[in-house]
């Protein structure tokens, strides 16, 4: 297990929620999750694209391979979808009392 640090400009708090290798380690799909009600998600992903190369470098230093994979981040909407979710049981609770 590797774990990789790049300081993402506005980013607070950054979530890996899952990693999904090709068969052949060279491309990764990487799913991402953030708490940060300033920032849409196209806005996380636009700022981790422009952070790719520094990504990378880092793993690179990180994991004995022979390729470092190509990267491609994608925004995991399941911890929005569940807050959301949490906040319409509240209302609904809050209705019947």
């Amino acid at each position: 297990m590797f774990i990789t640090h790049a300081h993402i400009h506005g980013v607070n708090i950054l979530t890996i929620t899952k990693v999904k290798l090709s068969s052949d380690l060279r491309h990764a799909k990487v799913f991402v999750s953030f708490l940060d009600k300033e920032m849409t998600p196209d806005g996380l992903i636009v700022r981790l694209k422009s952070q790719k190369s520094v990504i990378r470098y880092n793993l690179g230093n990180q994991i004995k391979s022979k390729y470092v994979p190509e990267i491609n981040f994608y925004y995991d909407d399941t911890l929005a979808y569940a807050e959301h979710i949490d906040e319409l049981i509240h209302k609904i609770k809050d209705s019947d009392h």
